[in-house]
């Protein structure tokens, strides 16, 4: 292998995270685009069931077409496929609520729609049987309502429930997210009332057309996939066994989960100590963050640790001589802050030997939060020389033998004299305090940066390091 090769292969693996990151979220909006048109078809019931079944004539031109149905399965692919992975590469299952909820109603969605997407779909494809909605209608929400209907209301609003609570973690890190927010919540509220109504109307219109004209009841019993047994027989044969082989796959994970602890236990591991006093001791490999969530430790962290935003950062106290490289996410996330090697994101260093941490941010931060706050607010890191000065003997040579007016003239010429010297020799006044003074010199550097030369000569130097005549305080 080529050098060249070797160093394409090196970014391709560098670049994995950001590349799986892109590939969940481009096949979830695919995915979630299906569940929004659907939605819409279901609304139009609140006209009639006709318009239901005009409305999803679009739908099938655009999901089983060529293009569409490559992009419907290749994207169902690929984001269960995911799926399984972050399951995986999770290395504690302590998490937010938000999060675990949106990990739990993902797993639950297959074990809801499969039975209902075999049926519909081969049942197309393999056995040329075309169940439209005045069929399903009738089946899930006239004939056996109490189990059929509930099963598919619950699939649409677990489906729904997915793909908002992914698209919020998605998008509450962007910068105009909170201006829209309140527009996205009223679609994510009516849009799936309106299509439940739909629902309900469309199903009450196929039953009492149903109930007066048997004809239409005897046609639809007729076309229906209900009307070939041994067709049902087959498409439920399929889904249990896809089942079954949806269950084997969650067992397999979770077994290898278990073998890969057991391997970094033989790794050997690593502590994290915090600001109090506590320490999480890890195996080599998980997160800061992760020991955070072991150790039962509040940490913030508005995206969940995925690199999107840099709530969950600290500043490594000890050890920073042994952290391993920026991976690419924390490069491009960190680099807005101009912050020195020291600060890292939790989520993403994962340390190879004991090190001691102080995170950056309160445990309840939020993205409105951090938005709010600028670099004086939140703090940098500079190496600066600050100047404490007062006057000698001030209380019994200066004020108990002037009078006040006197005290107040010489403190005055006192701050202006000092301060003029200060700022010339690149300082800054910092407080003022009576007949004190401090000042702080190399504020504007940053913590490689040295001192520039006027700020240790002359004055300063007598000031701050003593002189003929040394200065207390």
């Amino acid at each position: 292998m080529t050098v060249a090769e070797k160093s394409g292969w090196g970014a391709l693996i560098r670049r994995g995270p950001s590349i799986v990151r892109w590939l969940r979220l481009g096949s979830g909006l695919i995915l979630f685009s299906y569940v929004f048109l659907h939605f819409i078809d279901h609304s139009l019931g609140n006209i009639s069931f006709v318009a239901m079944e005009q409305g999803a004539v679009i739908q099938e031109w655009i999901w089983r077409g060529p293009v569409g149905t490559v992009a419907l399965y290749g994207a169902f692919t690929i984001h269960f496929s995911l799926a399984f992975w972050a399951l995986y590469i999770r290395r504690s299952l302590r998490m937010g609520w938000i999060e675990g909820l949106r990990l739990v109603l993902g797993f639950l969605i297959p074990l809801l729609v499969f039975q209902h997407a075999f049926n519909i779909r081969f049942g197309y494809s393999y056995f040329n049987i075309h169940v439209i909605y005045r069929h399903a209608l009738l089946l899930y929400w006239v004939v056996n309502p109490q189990v059929q209907g509930l099963k598919q209301l619950a699939a649409l609003i677990v489906a729904w429930l997915h793909g908002c609570i992914g698209l919020y973690l998605w998008l509450r890190v962007k910068r105009h997210f909170q201006r829209v927010a309140p527009f996205l919540l009223v679609i994510a509220v009516l849009l799936p009332t309106t299509a439940l109504l739909g629902v309900i109307q469309g199903a009450r219109q196929v039953a009492e057309k149903a109930r007066t004209d048997p004809a239409f009841l005897t046609d639809l019993r007729q076309t229906g996939i209900a009307s070939h047994p041994d067709v049902v027989a087959a498409l439920w044969t399929i889904a249990l066994w896809s089942l079954a082989g949806y269950a084997g796959a969650v067992g397999l994970v979770l077994v290898a989960r278990g073998v890969r602890t057991l391997v970094d236990r033989r790794r050997g591991t690593a502590r994290i100590i915090y600001p109090d006093g506590r320490a999480v001791r890890i195996p080599k490999g998980l997160s800061v963050l992760d020991a955070s969530r072991r150790g039962g430790i509040p940490h913030a962290s508005v995206c969940g640790g995925r690199a999107r935003c840099t709530t969950c950062r600290v500043r490594v106290l000890l050890g920073s001589e042994s952290l391993p490289p920026l991976s690419p996410a924390e490069v491009r996330v960190l680099a807005p802050l101009h912050v020195d090697r020291t600060v890292r994101l939790a989520c993403q260093l994962k340390p190879t030997a004991d090190i001691s941490v102080w995170p950056l941010m309160p445990p309840a931060m939020t993205v409105r939060d951090e938005e709010r706050l600028d670099v004086a607010e939140t703090g940098a890191a500079r190496f600066v020389a600050i100047l404490f000065i007062d006057i000698r003997s001030s209380t019994t040579q200066l004020v108990e033998s002037r009078l006040p007016y006197d005290v107040v003239f010489i403190l005055n010429r006192f701050s202006e004299a000092v301060g003029s010297g200060i700022i010339a020799a690149g300082g800054i006044p910092n407080q003022f305090t009576g007949d004190g003074m401090m000042a702080i010199f190399g504020h504007q550097y940053g913590c490689r940066e040295s001192l520039p030369s006027s700020a240790g000569s002359g004055a300063f130097d007598r000031l701050a390091f003593g002189g003929d005549e040394p200065l207390s305080g």
